[in-house]
């Protein structure tokens, strides 16, 4: 079984020019690896990204991760993302970690979308 420092699931590069359709939104993956459709992280760079399942014990944790007042939260969400991400696809949430230097720029260090209702290619 493969080892969740190498967790090939949450690698940006297996979601670039993706369109995810959640619940409320929809989320684009840039052939740069960049978020659009969200005005809040667009042109954000993505560090990792994953699915995770609708469990409000692991949810939990990934949401304090959010918390912007500590800095060093940003890389325990990287932690969270390779150790329970998974391949993104329906009925899971997106879970995305920003680079560092997004992460300062846009003042967040990440999101946590609803439900995933549909994957589709940019056109």
């Amino acid at each position: 079984m493969e080892s969740y420092q190498e967790n090939s699931a949450v690698k940006i590069e297996n979601y670039l020019g993706k369109v995810f359709t959640t619940t409320n939104s929809n989320y684009s993956i840039s052939q740069r690896g960049e978020f659009t459709g969200r005005p809040s992280i667009e042109g954000a760079k993505v560090q990792l990204m994953a699915g995770i399942e609708e469990d409000p014990n692991l949810l939990k944790y990934f949401y304090r991760c959010l918390d912007t007042s500590n800095p060093k939260l940003r890389d325990t969400l990287d932690d969270l993302i390779l150790r329970y991400g998974q391949e993104i696809k329906k009925g899971l949430r997106i879970v995305a970690s920003l680079t560092p230097s997004a992460a300062q720029e846009k003042e967040r260090h990440g999101i946590i979308t609803t439900c995933v209702d549909d994957i589709d290619y940019i056109h």
